[in-house]
């Protein structure tokens, strides 16, 4: 899937990973690029959560297929369904949930499954001794993308951008830990820690 490109044939996909806040404005008007958006977001969520198989295999964990199943097929896909409803929280909370075609509401989803982008970089959480660094520069930069999504999306401030996806971010995260204990692996790699401090 081949996203058009600026001169030297830097995709969207790579302009966002090297924080080319941007394109954001290009995905927001660019009702074309929803599917491919929402693709985006299941992929970062998979890349994420192969990234926790990694570390897991690397940690000597016990019941590694049960863990791929449950971290990386299901947990990649719930997450995904998850950060749809936190998209659509932000589109509710900004008033764009209505009217006849849903323009709005399909530009806020498209917009934020796309900021996603930099949370595939939670892929490297197998690293020895970085897990945890990563882990926190990750969910950073998602709560970073995502706010820049979320202004680029409801034309707000910075602040009020900000308020208004944390909402999203807290419930998402929420949900996430609730689905990673020691007995369940139901989420990507940064929820993992659990399973593990056994």
């Amino acid at each position: 899937m081949q996203f058009p490109s600026r001169p030297g044939g830097v995709t969207r996909w790579q302009r966002l990973a090297l924080f080319d806040g941007s394109v954001l404005h290009e995905i927001h008007r660019d009702d074309s690029a929803t599917v491919t958006a929402l693709i985006t977001a299941a992929v970062v969520m998979f890349v994420s959560s192969f990234g926790g198989f990694l570390w897991y295999v690397a940690e000597d964990g016990h019941d590694k297929i049960e863990f791929f199943l449950e971290s990386v097929v299901v947990g990649s896909l719930l997450a995904t369904g998850v950060f749809f409803v936190w998209a659509g929280l932000v589109a509710g909370i900004a008033g764009q949930i209505g009217g006849a075609d849903y323009t709005a509401l399909r530009a806020t989803v498209r917009t934020l499954s796309f900021a996603s982008v930099p949370f595939g970089f939670s892929f490297l959480i197998f690293i020895p001794g970085l897990a945890y660094p990563i882990t926190l520069v990750t969910v950073a930069l998602l709560v970073l993308s995502t706010t820049l999504a979320t202004q680029t999306a409801i034309g707000r401030s910075t602040g009020r951008a900000l308020g208004v996806n944390l909402v999203g971010f807290v419930f998402w995260a929420a949900v996430m830990s609730a689905l990673m204990s020691r007995d369940n692996a139901f989420a990507p790699a940064v929820f993992i820690w659990d399973r593990l401090s056994v």
